[in-house]
């Protein structure tokens, strides 16, 4: 896969070259198609979560039970009650944790692992918008930062709005992380209409689901509660994200993308 990715990411430095020969040569429509182009690529690959072209990532469950993960924890005011509610369900779900949060709470930290669930890497400070620009001191420092930051517990690093660039999997590799993105959600975490949040994600809700939901939003503890409740009523069995040994390279660019 390191391969692969090396390969793509000198394809795209090819085509600049060949843009910038035809740019020298006064040829700028050409330019400016083949430019588009790589650009295009780029994003392509960069944006679109599920996409293994800069990196293996799994996005279903291969046993086929569902994985709930819960992002952007921990938050005095909402974890709590997701606890609660995982515990009187009798549920485990994996929390990707923002590491200066996790410092700054460290009991809710413990709280999540005596529970029997799993913690998941989610960079350091969580720079959504930047993400997919980062070079390869700040990816290091964001990921390596929040990995510290857990006491090196996490196997799986899910990316900040799932974005990813040529940088993210050098830096996985070396610390031993998998990336992990999802196959059902509800945009719960720029929403506010649980019906709307319920009904797109229970629109992809189904056997093998990795479902994304978030934590510190005003209606997180509805959102588990409804889908712990559709997920039972659909007589589908939930699972933690499983160890990253029994995982086999592979995957494609697409929305079933899986390792």
């Amino acid at each position: 896969m390191i391969a692969a990715q090396a390969v793509r990411v000198l394809i795209l430095l090819v085509i600049l070259g060949i843009t910038i020969a035809c740019l020298i040569a006064g040829r700028y429509v050409a330019a400016i198609l083949i430019s588009g182009v790589a650009w295009l690529t780029y994003l392509w690959g960069t944006l679109r979560p599920n996409c293994s072209w800069f990196g293996e990532v799994l996005s279903h469950m291969p046993g086929g039970e569902v994985a709930i993960t819960i992002d952007d924890g921990p938050d005095p005011a909402t974890t709590p009650a997701l606890l609660a509610i995982l515990r009187t369900a009798k549920v485990n779900a994996t929390f990707f944790l923002i590491g200066e949060r996790a410092v700054a709470h460290p009991r809710l930290v413990e709280a999540i692992r005596a529970d029997g669930h799993d913690i998941g890497n989610h960079t350091q400070t969580h720079p959504q918008f930047a993400f997919w620009a980062l070079g390869p001191w700040r990816m290091w420092r964001e990921i390596r930062a929040c990995q510290v930051s857990l006491q090196n517990a996490p196997a799986y690093f899910r990316s900040p709005v799932g974005h990813t660039n040529p940088f993210v999997s050098p830096v996985l590799k070396q610390l031993g992380l998998r990336r992990v993105a999802w196959s059902a959600r509800g945009y719960d975490a720029v929403r506010k209409d649980v019906d709307g949040i319920m009904a797109d994600l229970f629109t992809d809700l189904k056997s093998g689901s990795i479902v994304l939901i978030h934590d510190a939003t005003p209606v997180c503890s509805e959102v588990l509660e409804r889908l712990i409740a559709e997920i039972n009523r659909r007589g589908l069995r939930t699972a933690l994200l499983p160890p990253t040994a029994a995982l086999h390279p592979g995957g494609v660019c697409a929305d079933h993308a899986s390792l």
